[in-house]
């Protein structure tokens, strides 16, 4: 199944675990997946592009740093080389 580069549907999937790790920073262990489709009839938990990962939280008195590190299971999304993410605030 091929998806459009116009596709207006999407189906995401993300869970999180959160651990103390020291002080003001906590760790996380993530799973996501996800795709965009055209149709809400194409719709397959077995087309969703699939990852996991490991990340920090720092705790700042004004804002929440995030740094992640996710790995892509499947290489017909890409190459299954680990992506580093830095963020500011909370996503979810």
């Amino acid at each position: 199944m091929e998806t459009s580069p116009g596709a207006t549907r999407s189906l995401v999937f993300n869970q999180e675990v959160r651990f103390p790790v020291f002080k003001m920073i906590r760790g996380v262990g993530f799973f996501d997946g996800g795709r965009a489709f055209d149709r809400v009839s194409d719709f397959s938990l077995d087309a969703l592009a699939t990852s996991a990962g490991l990340g920090l939280r720092v705790q700042t008195p004004f804002v929440l740093l995030r740094i992640d590190m996710g790995v892509p299971f499947d290489a017909a999304f890409g190459p299954r080389h680990p992506r580093w993410f830095i963020s500011i605030g909370q996503m979810f």
